[in-house]
């Protein structure tokens, strides 16, 4: 094993600490044997394929190592909470200028930009494996990605009633350029926590992360929903663009990657593409995985984009938009203390226990909301969204664990995350048309059918979510996919 790959320490260690330890004849590394500085996170082997990971210290280190970490998805989850729930279906409205198509437009749209995601997602997480950037293999498509997504926003706030700006088709370009832009950058961020976190820190990181995700679509939701003007867009827009910027400044500043000692195998398109044939016998609890994520985000995007027109055409509140902006809020602040608490849980218990009690509370929640439909009242609708919001959050917790807890130890984190990640973009394609098409067929004989069939339907995506993880860790390991460790962090 190279020296190099063996000594790097994570913040702390000074330039002539790092000289004298390049320049020694030294054993595999271990903890201790990188550093005397008992105060850095040091560089520790974890797998038998090097993956190079730091051992991260409690305290204040740690926890701002954590929210660097975390940061970039937050403003990810700023960006798109706003524009998914709040920006986009008043956007479609505004420009849209048949009111029965906006089922139709609203489901389809954003589709096309999770289209372009499909595609460019895991072939960016597979480049980055291969970078040998100095900026780091990661952060380098992180910055790139993060660039484009803003250029797209500016030029997006231009679209509105008002403005000579106001094709829906032109809209259709600019999200999937969005979207070109955010899975650019991603697709490398999703190998970033399993590239530096240990396994055995998987629990608190995807805490870290799931709390990231539970504030930004706060921040996201609640800004959007007082900001957005149907004849101005700019100021909505400004917002996510400024925020996009500031949060992920920490991670672009705050993290420093690990370099892979030479030499860096080149990417190939011809391996890449054999590369995402899964083998089922390594990969059986990560198949598994991968299809719990997916019906899981169906249900959340088959309601998500409906929710403005839940409040205008079921509850008839005076100002849907913001009806939906503090429905999310509602989830997103129920579910903060539940995704902190599940972190800690999922370290004692495993993620399946937190899968199967977070999509039993959404179900059910989603299930409550289909009796709501035929005696309409927005207070109830915030209660019943809170509720699903503790399920959310647990959920969130566990989300990026579980996937990282089952994966090979020779597995290509970033590629395969890349894959895992699809399973988060898919029923953003699939699912907004489906809903689309219901509530535009059922519409025309009840209103109020239509939205129950809506939310019976989330309700069923949650369910069949909570079933599927069952197999997960259940193969012995001669027959399954994962180490011993990763069924212990699978289920206790």
């Amino acid at each position: 094993m190279e020296k190099e790959s063996s000594s790097y320490v994570y913040g702390g260690a000074d330039e002539d600490e790092m000289s004298k330890r390049e320049g020694e004849e030294s054993a595999p590394a271990s903890p201790s044997s990188s550093t005397d500085d008992s105060s850095a996170p040091q560089l520790i082997l974890e797998d038998e394929n090097a993956k190079y990971t730091m051992e991260i210290q409690a305290g204040c280190k740690g926890a701002w190592f954590y929210f660097c970490l975390a940061s970039w998805w937050c403003a990810y989850s700023i960006s798109t909470a706003a524009l998914v729930s709040v920006v986009w279906p008043a956007q479609i409205s505004a420009v849209v200028d048949d009111p029965k198509k906006e089922d139709i437009y609203n489901g389809f749209v954003p589709s096309l930009g999770a289209m372009v995601s499909l595609i460019v997602t895991p072939i960016a997480g597979s480049l980055s494996d291969h970078s040998t950037s100095s900026v780091g293999r990661r952060k380098i498509y992180i910055i790139i990605g993060s660039i484009i997504g803003i250029a797209f926003m500016i030029v997006m706030g231009e679209f509105s009633s008002k403005s000579s700006f106001n094709s829906v088709y032109a809209l259709m370009i600019l999200i999937m350029g969005f979207q070109f832009g955010m899975q650019w950058a991603g697709g490398p961020y999703a190998g970033l926590m399993p590239d530096l976190v240990p396994r055995t820190k998987y629990g608190i990181a995807s805490g870290w992360l799931g709390l990231a995700v539970a504030v930004g679509d706060l921040i996201g939701a609640l800004g959007a929903g007082f900001l957005i003007r149907h004849d101005n867009f700019w100021y909505v827009y400004a917002f996510l663009t400024a925020l996009f910027i500031v949060f992920s400044l920490p991670t672009i500043f705050g993290i420093t990657e690990i370099p892979r000692p030479p030499p860096v195998e080149k990417f190939s398109l011809k391996k890449m593409i054999k590369e995402f044939k899964l083998d089922p016998k390594k990969y059986y609890d990560f198949y598994w995985v991968i299809i719990t994520r997916f019906l899981e985000d169906m249900a959340i995007y088959s309601i998500l984009p409906f929710f403005e027109y839940y409040y205008k055409d079921v509850v008839k509140v005076a100002s849907p938009t913001l009806y939906s902006s503090l429905t999310v809020a509602a989830i997103v602040v129920a579910s903060i203390p539940s995704t902190i608490v599940s972190g800690w849980l999922s370290d004692k218990f495993g993620c399946k226990l937190m899968v199967y009690v977070s999509t039993l509370i959404m179900g059910s929640g989603a299930g409550m909301f289909c009796i709501v439909v035929y005696r309409p009242s927005a207070v109830i609708s915030l209660v019943l969204a809170a509720y699903i919001g503790i399920g959310y959050g647990a959920y969130q917790a566990v989300d990026w664990a579980l996937a990282l807890s089952v994966l090979p130890p020779d597995a290509n984190v970033a590629k395969d995350m890349g894959i895992w990640h699809l399973a988060f973009v898919l029923p953003q394609v699939i699912s907004p048309i489906i809903s689309g098409a219901v509530l535009q067929g059922v519409k025309e004989r009840s209103v109020t059918d239509a939205y129950a069939v809506i939310f019976a339907l989330t309700s069923f995506w949650f369910i069949l979510s909570m079933v599927f993880v069952y197999p997960v860790g259940r193969r012995n390991k001669k027959g399954g996919s994962y180490t011993k460790a990763s069924k212990n962090d699978v289920e206790n």
